[in-house]
């Protein structure tokens, strides 16, 4: 039931400056596949509106929150992601999952939804020290079909998420390139 009023300048924005857009949409419909059929309807709707391009990634945010229940069956949880991710995908929008690593662990049935969709998570697992300046890769999320791993909420006391992308997001599951070594002098 909300959207960003400056979706549309933050899109023109990024754009103009050749950065990658995406859009965002926090879920509500805990396991009941009917409700995130609407809630995909909703999020599609709004990303139109907003001018997000189709073929972007379209998020969805599945957490305990803002009357989403999340303790329900895993499999019923799954049906009602893999039902949403359904209604984005035959839009035109490419789909990611958030979420944090133990919910998704206990709570849904990720094989499922991977096995559908791939490298599709957006997985939050982080210390909770504040501030967070580099990421503790003690604190990886050793699950398969990783994106994009959030490794903390507060990066450098800027209270702004810090986010690690795992794969090269504009051309899909491919590893994102590295840049090469440099060379050491002895």
């Amino acid at each position: 039931d909300y959207r960003n009023p400056k979706a549309q300048a933050q899109i023109k924005s990024a754009k103009d400056n050749g950065m990658m857009v995406g859009g965002y949409h926090y879920a509500r419909f805990s396991a009941n596949s009917g409700i995130a059929v609407q809630e995909g309807h909703y999020a599609v709707s709004s990303a139109v509106a907003v001018g997000l391009p189709k073929g972007s990634y379209l998020a969805c945010d599945w957490e305990t929150g803002s009357g989403n229940v999340t303790d329900g069956d895993s499999e019923a949880n799954a049906n009602a992601i893999l039902t949403f991710f359904n209604t984005i995908v035959a839009a035109g929008y490419k789909p990611l999952l958030y979420s944090g690593k133990a919910l998704l662990i206990n709570n849904v049935d990720v094989k499922r939804v991977t096995d559908k969709y791939g490298t599709c998570l957006w997985v939050a697992s982080y210390k909770t020290i504040d501030p967070q300046n580099t990421a503790d890769f003690c604190w990886f999320p050793s699950m398969d079909n990783v994106a994009i791993w959030q490794f903390t909420d507060n990066w450098r006391g800027l209270d702004v998420d810090g986010n690690i992308s795992l794969i090269d997001l504009k051309s899909d599951d491919k590893p994102a390139t590295q840049p090469s070594k440099p060379v050491v002098k002895q």
